[in-house]
């Protein structure tokens, strides 16, 4: 679940999928329209939260990492990747996801 906020602080939850640690400081997420890349352009604070199983109880392991925006690309060769643009052009529909913006966040802890 990725945890956003608007200018004037209120709050948003999105659940997501496509998700990637690009190395051991960033987090790259492909994300479609909505709330959440709008309060992302107005406030670049982030909190990302992960569960490892389910049933969710107080003991499940999880993690928790406060981010900050560094990119936001609505287009170029990774989103064309997560959104399965074939690089001759061309779209592979069964992997054609919605997703309209590739995120980079730097995490802060």
């Amino acid at each position: 679940m990725l945890y956003t906020a608007n200018k004037e602080g209120k709050p948003n939850i999105a659940y997501f999928g496509s998700s990637a640690f690009m190395d051991d400081k960033t987090l790259s997420a492909g994300l479609m329209g909505g709330r959440t890349p709008r309060n992302l352009k107005e406030n670049p604070n982030a909190v990302f939260s992960c569960v490892e199983g389910t049933p969710v109880t107080f003991s499940t392991p999880g993690c928790r990492l406060y981010l900050e925006v560094n990119e936001i690309h609505e287009q170029g060769e990774l989103l064309d990747q997560i959104t399965g643009k074939q690089l001759d052009g061309t779209i592979d529909m069964d992997s054609k996801n919605g997703t309209k913006f590739t995120i980079n966040f730097n995490i802060k802890s």
